[in-house]
């Protein structure tokens, strides 16, 4: 069975031989669950715009070229997005949080009562 990583670089060197199957697998693997209307299935990205990928099964059980070729820009884009993500992590130290003020307000002193 083949990894992803292997998939990606098929799917690079040859979109029209793309089987759909593999294709979805990758989809699956970097987008989560496909919503199927019919033959066509959909996932949603994580970025505002046209958030969508959609494949259908051409002839011979292979993916639709062009179909692929979205699905190959969307990852990059995707593990582009993932990088800056991780850069960001790295770059921000852990810093201790502050306590946090009591809701009540400043401790009230007590006076000494007065007998008399």
């Amino acid at each position: 069975m083949a990894t992803v990583e292997q998939l990606l670089a098929e799917m690079a060197s040859n979109p029209a031989g793309v089987r759909f199957t593999d294709a979805c697998k990758v989809a699956t693997h970097f987008f989560g669950k496909a919503r199927i209307r019919g033959s066509h299935h959909v996932w949603s990205m994580n970025w505002a715009g046209d958030p969508r990928v959609n494949l259908q099964e051409g002839k011979g059980n292979l993916a639709k070229a062009y179909q692929v070729k979205q699905l190959l820009a969307a990852v990059e884009k995707e593990q582009q997005r993932l990088d800056v993500e991780a850069k960001k992590t790295e770059a921000a130290p852990l810093e201790p949080k502050p306590k946090a003020a009591s809701a009540k307000g400043p401790k009230k002193i007590k006076k000494p009562s007065r007998k008399r």
